[in-house]
């Protein structure tokens, strides 16, 4: 896990290599989870080289397995008939219920202009919607800090590590240990990557 506070983010700089490369990391990661499609598949193996090094070589892992048609697997382990819960709150009791989460989980996206929609089908609250957004904010940190805009990036920052500790990070191990023991090789590996990039509670 990327120390920064306990959060899974490194520290801010004035280098904006790291952050883009985190943001390689949650956009791979996002493209894993999303039900796949020919270009997405083709992206993985893009990304690996942009990311982090400490997770260049797992990545490159989940790559190659993506080689083949993984619609099946997709609709077998995180579809709607799936043996793994993909959305937040359907796994996550929510106090307020499922309306809060998803209004509070909105409201992030739509302070920083992320609209998830334009690119895929899924709930806001899927996981692959919410690391999208971590990739997202990484790059809106990264463009803030390049122009010297240091309140920007901190904003992007504080906001980042919020939401790994309110929603990505509140249930990415319940994710991954459930992917542990499903019947894909590619979602194992997606949901080791994911643990090892946003810790989270088992």
């Amino acid at each position: 896990m990327v120390e920064c506070g306990g959060h899974g983010l490194p520290g801010m700089g004035g280098d904006v290599a790291p952050l883009l490369a985190r943001a390689s990391l949650f956009r791979f990661l996002s493209v894993a989870f999303q039900r796949p499609a020919p270009g997405l598949l083709g992206e993985l193996a893009t990304l690996t080289n942009l990311l982090p090094d400490a997770f260049r070589d797992a990545a490159r892992r989940i790559a190659a397995l993506a080689d083949g048609d993984l619609e099946p697997d997709y609709h077998r382990v995180l579809g709607a008939g799936g043996v793994c819960r993909s959305c937040e709150t359907d796994v996550l009791p929510a106090a307020g219920g499922k309306g809060q989460v998803l209004a509070d989980i909105a409201g992030f996206y739509r302070a920083f202009h992320y609209d998830p929609s334009r690119e895929q089908a899924e709930s806001p609250d899927h996981m692959s919607a919410e690391l999208g957004f971590l990739a997202w904010l990484a790059v809106k940190e990264a463009y803030a800090l390049g122009r010297g805009a240091d309140d920007e990036a901190s904003v992007c920052h504080d906001a980042a590590a919020k939401f790994v500790t309110d929603h990505v990070g509140a249930w990415s191990g319940a994710l991954a240990g459930s992917l542990a023991g499903g019947p894909s090789p590619f979602y194992r590996a997606a949901g080791e990557l994911l643990q090892a990039a946003v810790g989270g509670r088992p």
